[in-house]
């Protein structure tokens, strides 16, 4: 290695090839191409080689863990040795980790439980009512073979969100757009964002993709920073990357729908799974 070369494990392809390793170890693998061999041969049945691939999921998350602690504190006697150098590198590995735990975190809770909504943790009278409508369309229509459009389910989970976000997240922003911007004309971009407050309007799930964006841009306007530090110690970096992928998620389907007559249950079969991942986490962090 040379002088100017820095070590391994300061580098994300480490960080990178040390998790495929983990997700993709050769032992693992060599054992699950034969448990699907002898599935196929009628030797085993199906809950079996679901152990075993869900033991594998749940190991490698505590072992991803532990790279990732390891990394970090890499990272951290690297900075304490040269801080000017490594103040920049360090920003953008807080941003990266901050996705993988969130990816991690998605990961366990689909392994654990992926099909039921956590309506126990939630305080909002709105929010559940929404979401156990969805929950009960969804019921009604799976046994409703001769129903041709399960859009409602898509609509009422997006509104859910939408809610949740406008109660536990524009709450904390509502104070600086009364004390800042209630008498003053807003720029074209802040008004974007945040002029559906101004306007006591809810902000839809397509804008908050836009606004986690421009926190997690470290260039962003000085406004955006004003808006972010508006939810400092109360909303971490991984809970908002998860609800940017929530809203992105559900915007899109929606958006789909508006394109098209009917969304059927076999779609909605497909996204079901992936929107409760996504919203169990959010309710846990923000109730």
């Amino acid at each position: 290695m040379s002088g100017n070369e820095e070590p391994r494990f300061g580098k994300l392809n480490f960080l990178g090839d040390s998790i495929k390793d983990i997700l993709f170890e050769e032992n693992y693998l060599v054992v699950l191409k034969e448990k699907i061999v002898r599935l196929n041969q009628g030797q085993i049945q199906q809950r079996e080689l679901k152990k075993l691939i869900i033991e594998h999921g749940l190991k490698s998350v505590e072992d991803i863990k532990e790279v990732i602690k390891f990394f970090i504190e890499a990272e951290i006697k690297q900075y304490i040795e040269n801080p000017k150098a490594q103040k920049g590198r360090l920003e953008k590995y807080k941003q990266l980790l901050s996705k993988i735990a969130s990816r991690i975190d998605k990961i366990y809770r689909k392994l654990n439980n992926s099909d039921k909504l956590e309506l126990d943790k939630i305080t909002s009278k709105k929010v559940r009512d929404s979401l156990i409508s969805a929950e009960k369309i969804f019921e009604y229509y799976k046994s409703n073979d001769d129903l041709p459009d399960a859009s409602p389910i898509i609509n009422n989970y997006a509104k859910a969100l939408e809610i949740m976000l406008d109660e536990c997240i524009s709450v904390h922003f509502k104070s600086l757009i009364k004390k800042k911007y209630f008498q003053k004309q807003m720029s074209p971009d802040i008004y974007k964002k945040f002029g559906w407050l101004k306007d006591n309007k809810s902000i839809p799930l397509g804008v908050w993709v836009k606004i986690i964006e421009s926190f997690e841009d470290e260039e962003s306007l000085i406004e955006i920073k004003e808006f972010k530090d508006c939810l400092l110690d109360k909303i971490d970096n991984g809970t908002l990357h998860i609800i940017k992928d929530a809203c992105l998620y559900l915007a899109d389907l929606r958006n789909s729908k508006s394109h098209r007559e009917t969304i059927t249950m076999e779609e909605i079969f497909s996204h079901r799974t992936e929107i409760i991942t996504l919203l169990n986490p959010i309710i846990a962090n923000l109730y």
